[in-house]
């Protein structure tokens, strides 16, 4: 499943693809569109993408609600340097897609994969 998200960063509205399989892991994060500082949150758009790709694996439930966060905010995710709102921001998307998946899955892929 591919889910377009948008958000809001630091100085841009930030969209990005966000790919789920039917057990509701993720596969991986594309940013389509961003104007973010360049050098900074601006990195968003490189690829591959390193920092993106540590959501990769992740679910809805892994790691769990409050793990969601930077790691300066007591989560389990590191930030791209110099980026802080930038990588808030990509972080509560990724999650929410996650969270918009598992609450729409039978909609969406037609059973429940889940197992």
């Amino acid at each position: 499943m591919l889910l377009r998200s948008q958000t809001s960063g630091y100085t841009s509205t930030i969209e990005l693809l966000i790919a789920i399989d039917a057990n509701g892991k993720l596969l991986g994060v594309k940013t389509l569109k961003q104007a973010e500082t360049p050098g900074l949150g601006g990195r968003l758009a490189d690829w591959p993408n390193a920092w993106l790709q540590i959501f990769t694996g992740k679910s809805r439930t892994d790691p769990a609600d409050n793990g969601w966060a930077l790691k300066k905010d007591q989560g389990q995710f590191d930030q791209m340097a110099g980026a802080t709102t930038t990588s808030r921001a990509v972080i509560n998307t990724v999650h929410d897609a996650l969270r918009y998946f598992d609450e729409h899955r039978q909609q969406l892929v037609g059973g429940d994969a889940h197992e």
